[in-house]
């Protein structure tokens, strides 16, 4: 998913969004993903991706994972978002790294694109289940992130004078929307998957559902029941916790009210 390098490119477009970084330390999160990545590239070169077990790994994880620390939605205002932006674009590129591990092994050049998106979809959901242990961690914190984005950006967009508001931006905007939402859909339909850890689906559930009203926020209310039948028929087999966050998306999912991101 790319959908933050377009809203960071989008940003950058108007002097208005300025960043402070360093309060929210969110350089010093940056440089842990640095860190991270070079462990990556190493494990790659053997094969295969860092686990929790290897040298460094879980901590890095933990840290990287660390939502207390790094998405305390008070610390932030309008100047930061291009910053927040770039630590969720980061985190959901190491996700993605796991799951689409060995692409190259498995996805064809030259296939019909309907073709490739079905091996694409194997491959993640092979990936996935192998690297279910990290992604447990990383899942929620990418969730959350865009979760702490979305107030920010849909104030950044009520600001913006007519003019301002060009085509370029709006479909911009859009996309960016259409990316979310693919995302928070796949999340959600992860959470039906019962060869996942309990814990694994209940971490995502959770973070799921307090990102639900944000989201829905951004999302058309024709979209959002979408999301409601996908989340309420994983309900009916779902229980505890999992049926509780549920409830929740399906809750906020349910909103009618359609203003700003919504309205674009």
């Amino acid at each position: 998913m790319r959908v933050w390098k377009k809203l960071v490119t989008l940003m950058l477009m108007c002097a208005c969004a300025s960043t402070n970084a360093g309060a929210h330390e969110i350089n010093a999160y940056l440089a842990v993903s640095q860190e991270f990545e070079k462990i990556t590239a190493e494990k790659t070169a053997q094969g295969r991706m860092p686990r929790l077990e290897d040298k460094g790994v879980a901590a890095l994880i933990s840290t990287l994972s660390d939502n207390k620390r790094f998405l305390n939605p008070a610390s932030y205002q309008q100047g930061d978002i291009l910053a927040l932006m770039g630590m969720c674009t980061k985190t959901n590129e190491i996700a993605m790294s796991y799951a689409l591990f060995d692409m190259k092994s498995h996805v064809k050049k030259g296939d019909d694109q309907a073709v490739v998106v079905q091996q694409i979809r194997k491959l993640m959901g092979t990936n996935i289940m192998a690297y279910q242990h990290e992604l447990e961690q990383l899942h929620p914190f990418v969730i959350r992130c865009m979760a702490t984005a979305v107030p920010l950006l849909t104030e950044f967009t009520a600001k913006l004078k007519p003019e301002e508001f060009t085509e370029v931006r709006r479909s911009g905007l859009q996309q960016a929307r259409d990316g979310i939402l693919t995302a928070y859909y796949g999340y959600l339909q992860a959470i039906s998957y019962q060869e996942l850890k309990q814990s694994f689906r209940e971490k995502s559930s959770q973070a799921l559902a307090e990102a639900a009203i944000p989201f829905a926020s951004m999302i058309q209310p024709a979209v959002r029941k979408q999301i409601v039948d996908m989340a309420t028929a994983t309900q009916k087999n779902a229980s505890g916790e999992i049926a509780s966050n549920l409830r929740k998306i399906i809750d906020a999912m349910s909103a009618t009210e359609c203003t700003g991101l919504c309205k674009l």
